[in-house]
């Protein structure tokens, strides 16, 4: 499947659609980010999997790209605040919580590409990463 339709506008499986539609900070952005961390991040990677795959439903690939916009947006957030918190011990557990959080997106998504595990429980545990992903860091600086 490509990218884009015959008409020039992005398909509904475009993982650049969907992080845009999911938080409106920009398509340049996300292209931005996208590009950068699609081979680097081993935790990046799977929701680019994810909106692309075609055996999900489009709940969990929205989920997915909410899941790239949280990524793209505690990435940022890292560069424009988080080297300046004054307490580093604090910011450190914070980032251990975020990593905590996002190692498990590999291994979730291996255990579905591999029919370890049925989509409701795929996307059951899926929300739960993202919804964390989502309110990191949080008011706790």
């Amino acid at each position: 499947m490509t990218d884009e339709t015959l008409s020039g506008a992005p398909s509904p499986r475009s993982y650049l659609w969907y992080a845009a539609a999911a938080e409106p900070a920009g398509a340049d952005y996300f292209i931005e980010v996208c590009e950068v961390n699609k081979e680097s991040s081993p935790y990046f990677a799977p929701f680019v999997h994810m909106v692309s795959d075609g055996r999900l439903g489009w709940d969990a690939i929205l989920l997915a790209g909410r899941g790239i916009a949280a990524y793209a947006a505690a990435q940022a957030w890292m560069l424009r605040v988080g080297k300046s918190v004054p307490d580093p011990m604090r910011l450190a557990e914070l980032i251990e919580g975020f990593g905590s959080a996002v190692e498990q997106i590999p291994d979730l998504w291996i255990r579905f590409d591999e029919g370890r595990i049925s989509e409701v429980d795929f996307v059951m545990q899926l929300t739960e990463i993202v919804e964390y992903m989502e309110a990191w860091p949080g008011d706790e600086l």
